[in-house]
């Protein structure tokens, strides 16, 4: 027996961690069977050598009789922040027998306290954007309504000094547009803006020409477009945000914003655009009330630096950075660990995630540079539903704090202070949606290197510092995993090559070219192709999903990869190429949270696999430091629904312990006063996270996940930590529902169904939907607070759930077993959560059954009933009907997306019909198919939390002559693999980890006969048949590789 794969927190070897008292598992490997183990004891110390000499400084838990391999609590010496924490463990399998002993393994903590923070934040701006700041961006409109007429805005200004040139930004609301523009009564070519769908306002950049010294007048006709959802500002007084710069020729710059004295009209008089024109009837302009958000322009990331010295050896180094935008570190020309698009999301009011780097190999002795590139990120950027800064004021910031451990224990801090020096950078615009332009016109070469001169670079300048907290980043961070090659070149138009790498994916991509100097070059991006061949963004709605790259025209060639953007695409067109492309040109760079992969499927049916590949694609592109909804149009939000209803399936492919640990400290953190909790998070715009919190199967999402992640690791801590913020959302739907029939002010129902009566309205009643979701949030949370220990709260949620059960039976199950109006999610949810009386679970059952089949055996259901229905016919005993809807390939099914070339699940069944701005092409919420497939078509589920208790039942049928799968759970790899012949023989191999037991339930009739590697079960000393039923032998095994075969 060997003991291995030791972890804190759910995490290999985590450096930075914030938890002073973290949870500690390992597991057991044997090729023995019935292996347990005994006893334990864990050893953690200070130091590598004092581990060696079983000298437990830090803690010693002696031996302990406990077959516990998880959730074991540190309880040793309290932790500071900077521990290196040295541990193994022994483990016994009998009293008599010699421990086994880990290899050793270690965590290091964090910077715990706020005062271990010595840095200065830093604004991460040169002096244009810092001037243009400190102006101020302000937002004018009438002070009477339009009533849908075109408002006019004029501004006189003066000029002292010949100007060269001129920038005009004017930031619009999403229900305006500009009509025209004029300087002293010529018009400027307006740049045409791209619609936004969503609700988030416009800038738009105009170029301004040279103007003459004295008096000048700025004219602006607006006019109403569609009107449209708006968490943004109101179109009835015609708002915009005007910011002008202009550059005189003697080097000054001249700033004009809303502040200067604008006035405005209804009605325009001929010659209203001229400088002569009398305007002494116009009104002033008024600063908006509305809080608008601030549609700044794009400014370029930011180079900082700093330079020190070493001047003795060094033990260790660790950089702690952090940053309002995103941050990619360099050490003397190297860059600093692998973490891409960091910090990475979460509620900037409230939390303010840091990385921890082991930066000791890039030191060097003597001369050493600090380098630091900042981009707009999810702080600055403009982020639906809001625009530019929606979580807060600008600048950007940046704040580090390198530490330097020297051999005689001294220890040395180079923070960012204001003798760091700052510049713009080749990054001229980096916008999540929009994508990135980089100039390498504006490149510094060797600027992250000590021979590099920054004596023409200003000084950095102090920030406020945010009020947020400073957190730990505890989860893995966000990587580039893969590099894929172009399966095909296409030249739809001259000039125009288009990439097709064959697999929808979230990232990037690398380009490699060579040409003159100024030579632009584009890249859009796209999931899917108009019928010409180009790139067709039309469902992209916002998001110009643009990265633009210009030639610094390097004798030998160049390569563009951005830094701070990713996009969803299958698709790159290129437009600009100096040189004739090949498929080698450009790579796609695959992005995501770099999570550990612990589930493997395998079955002999070409569309099953399929559909399980499609679903990892679409969990990779949607795993963004926290679950996002799609990965291509002006969204990427943290809705919680979709990840709630594919948590089972993403927990089997991949780890996501530590990562649903970290989203849900937002989730609590943005929990309102009286309780309610949030469809989304972290959700950058109040008014509109308001609007949307409380909806049933996204607010009670986050018991979900605790539920699931419990359930599924064994983690009790995450029922504590969440416990509170769960009990007090229950109490406020109790409050608020005193007949506990859920009626939600702001409910989505069973989202996107088929039988829905008009576009996106689902036939099944909400309000059972939302008490069916409820019922079983409450459900779950009684069997959680008995395995912490909080009786009295489970005795009291037994009570809550069965005065909703009774609500539910007696406002949605009829005597004859109809379920709400009858529609197919109505029964399945109904089945699943338990809320059909024992008399009528059969007739519902059939009821759903004959649904289905009168349909011509098809799913209406949305992303809720889809998630259970496949298991609820399972369990009535339809698993024929089961698969018969798994293996559909007409509309709607997952076959459907597959035969119209699907490489990702879509968001709509119908995603190839109706209007592309709501169609996703990879969204995760129908890729719940996933989990049934682990569970039942390779039989894996979990009978007690943590896998314990392993229960192996997979769920045969004649089209699918293979299956099983591997799964790496917190106690070991868990494997099954079963194959049915053309003699009706059976073969199923099974592999119970150490540690564990299981029920394997072998598909047999009572009369069939069953082996175990070659011998018969029955009185078998090994194992014992629990019992015998119609289709099934039910068998109990200890650890293990064990090999069934069934024959008549």
């Amino acid at each position: 027996m060997k003991v291995l794969g030791l972890q804190v927190d759910l995490q290999d070897c985590p450096l930075g961690l914030a938890n002073t008292r973290p949870r500690l598992s390992w597991q057991l490997l044997s090729d023995r069977r019935n292996v347990h183990q005994y006893a334990y004891r864990i050893v953690v110390a200070s130091s590598e050598a004092a581990l060696m000499a079983d000298n437990g400084d830090f803690w010693d838990s002696g031996r302990i009789h406990s077959s516990s391999s998880f959730d074991v609590r540190y309880e040793g010496r309290p932790l500071s922040s900077r521990d290196r924490c040295w541990w193994r463990v022994q483990v016994w399998e009998s009293a008599e027998d010699p421990p086994r002993t880990s290899a050793a393994s270690w965590w290091e903590m964090g910077l715990i306290e706020p005062a271990d923070w010595t840095a200065t934040w830093l604004a991460a701006e040169d002096e244009v954007a810092r001037a243009d700041r400190r102006a101020g961006l302000h937002w004018i409109w009438g002070d009477t309504s339009r009533d849908q007429r075109p408002r006019y805005f004029r501004l006189k200004f003066s000029l002292r000094t010949p100007s060269s040139d001129g920038v005009f930004y004017v930031g619009t609301g999403i229900t305006e547009q500009l009509r025209s523009v004029r300087v002293d009564g010529t018009s400027v070519d307006l740049t045409a803006p791209k619609q936004y769908a969503a609700t988030r306002p416009a800038m738009q950049e105009l170029a301004l020409g040279p103007m003459s010294p004295g008096e000048h007048v700025l004219a602006i006709e607006m006019a109403p477009t569609d009107d449209r959802m708006s968490g943004s500002i109101s179109s009835s007084a015609a708002a915009m945000a005007p910011f002008v710069r202009i550059h005189a020729i003697d080097g000054s710059v001249v700033r004009l914003t809303g502040a200067s004295g604008w006035t405005t009209n209804l009605e325009a008089e001929p010659g209203w655009f001229g400088f002569d024109y009398d305007d002494a009837s116009w009104m002033p302009a008024r600063p908006s009330s509305e809080n608008a958000g601030e549609p700044w322009p794009a400014k370029p990331a930011a180079l900082l630096r700093k330079e020190f010295r070493v001047e003795k050896p060094i033990r260790s180094a660790r950089l702690y950075a952090t940053a309002l935008g995103f941050l990619e570190a360099r050490l003397n020309g190297q860059r600093v660990g692998d973490a891409v698009l960091t910090p990475e999301v979460s509620d900037f009011r409230k939390r303010l995630l840091y990385r921890t780097y082991d930066v000791t190999p890039l030191i060097n002795d003597g001369s050493n540079v600090l380098g630091v590139i900042v981009g707009d990120g999810w702080y600055a950027g403009p982020i639906t539903p809001g625009g530019r800064y929606p979580w807060g004021a600008p600048p950007s910031r940046i704040l580090a704090q390198l530490e330097l451990t020297y051999d005689d224990g001294l220890r040395e801090t180079i923070n960012t202070d204001c003798d760091w020096r700052t510049s713009d950078s080749a990054i001229r615009r980096s916008e999540i949606y929009n994508g990135e332009v980089y100039d390498g016109r504006y490149e510094q070469a060797g600027w992250d290197t000590i021979d590099f001169d920054d004596t023409r670079w200003a000084y950095a300048e102090a920030a406020d510092r945010p009020t947020c907290e400073l957190a730990a980043q505890c989860s893995p961070p966000i990587r580039a995993t893969q590099t894929l090659k172009a399966t095909q070149l296409t030249n739809p138009a001259p000039g125009v090559y288009v990439f097709d790498f064959g697999q929808n994916f979230a990232g990037w991509c690398r380009l490699r070219t060579k040409g003159p100097v100024g030579a632009r070059v584009e890249l859009r991006f796209a999931e899917l192709l108009t019928a010409t061949g180009e790139v067709d963004q039309s469902n992209l709605r916002g998001a110009e999903a643009l990265d633009v790259f210009i030639l610094a025209g390097h004798t030998n060639g160049e390569t563009f990869e951005p830094k701070f953007t990713y996009h969803g695409f299958r698709y790159v067109q290129i437009v600009g190429l100096p040189t004739l492309p090949t498929l080698n040109s450009v790579e796609g760079i695959v992005v995501h949270s770099d999570l550990a992969v612990t589930g493997r499927l395998f079955t002999d049916n070409a569309l099953i696999q399929q559909i399980w590949r499609n679903a990892v694609w679409t969990q990779r592109s949607n795993l963004m430091g926290v679950f996002t909804d799609c990965p291509q149009r002006d969204e990427r939000l943290p809705w919680l629904a979709d990840p709630s209803v594919f948590y089972d399936a993403a927990a089997f492919n991949m780890d996501v312990a530590a990562f649903t640990r970290r989203q849900l400290d937002d989730v609590r953190t943005d929990q309102s006063p009286n309780g309610n909790l949030p469809a989304l998070s972290p959700g950058a715009i109040p008014r509109f996270n308001t609007l949307v919190e409380g909806a049933p199967g996204w607010a009670d999402a986050s018991i979900t996940f605790v539920w699931s992640n419990w359930r599924r690791y064994g983690d009790n801590d995450i029922i504590r930590e969440n416990w509170s913020a769960m009990t007090r959302f229950l109490q406020y739907l109790e409050q608020a529902n005193p007949d506990y029939i859920w009626r939600s002010q702001f409910n989505m129902g069973d989202w996107l169904a088929v039988d829905a009566t008009k576009d996106n309205v689902p036939t099944t009643p909400y309000d059972l939907v939302a008490t069916a979701n409820w019922a079983s949030a409450t459900e779950r949370m009684g069997r959680m607070a008995t395995a912490i220990g909080r009786i009295d709260d489970a005795d009291n949620l037994q009570r809550l759930h069965a005065h909703i059960r009774s609500a539910f039976i007696a406002a949605f199950v009829g005597p004859d077993g109809i379920i709400g109006n009858g529609s197919q999610t109505s029964y399945v949810l109904a089945l699943q959560y338990g809320l059909v009386p024992e008399g009528l679970r059969a007739i519902a059952a059939e009821r759903l059954a004959d649904n289905i089949r009168v349909r011509g055996t098809l799913m209406t259901t949305g992303i809720f009933g889809t998630a259970h229905i496949l298991d609820v016919l399972v369990d009535a005993g339809y698993s024929d009907l089961a698969y018969d809807l798994l293996l559909r390939t007409d509309y709607p099914s997952w076959g459907y997306m597959i035969a119209k070339g699907a490489t990702t699940i879509w968001e709509r069944w119908n995603g190839d019909q109706g209007n592309l701005a709501m169609n996703s092409y990879n969204h995760p919420a129908l890729g719940s198919v996933c989990g049934f497939l682990f569970r039942r078509v390779a039989g894996v589920h979990a009978l007690e939390p943590g896998f314990k208790k392993i229960a192996v039942r997979p769920v045969l049928n004649p089209r699918v002559r293979r299956g099983g799968a591997d799964y790496d759970s917190v106690v070991g790899r868990i494997s099954t693999a079963w194959w049915q012949h053309s003699d009706l023989t059976l073969h199923l191999d099974v592999t119970i980890p150490a540690n564990t037991e299981a029920v394997v339930s072998v598909p047999a009739r009572p009369s069939a006969i069953v082996r175990e590697g070659g011998r018969l079960v029955d009185r078998r000393t090994d194992m014992r048949i629990e019992r015998r039923l119609d289709h099934e032998i039910e068998i109990s095994i200890g650890s293990g590789t064990y090999h069934f075969r069934v024959s008549d």
